[in-house]
């Protein structure tokens, strides 16, 4: 079984910057840093189904809590 962890290491504006490791039980397999970017949902639910509509596919909706 393949073992994966990510912790938050850095918050600067949108961006967020996480650091990432694999272990297989017996060792190390990979680690690194990763980086996403916090997006105003509204904003990419416009331009999502803007391509959808585009490409003839259904919309990408918000779920319900």
């Amino acid at each position: 079984m393949v073992t994966v962890e990510a912790e938050c290491v850095e918050i600067r504006g949108r961006r967020v910057k996480f650091k990432v490791s694999a272990h297989d039980g017996l060792d190390l397999i990979s680690d690194g840093t990763h980086e996403r970017m916090i997006v105003p949902w509204d904003k990419f639910e416009a331009k999502v189904n803007q391509k959808a509509k585009a490409a003839r596919v259904g919309p990408v909706l918000r779920r319900k809590a």
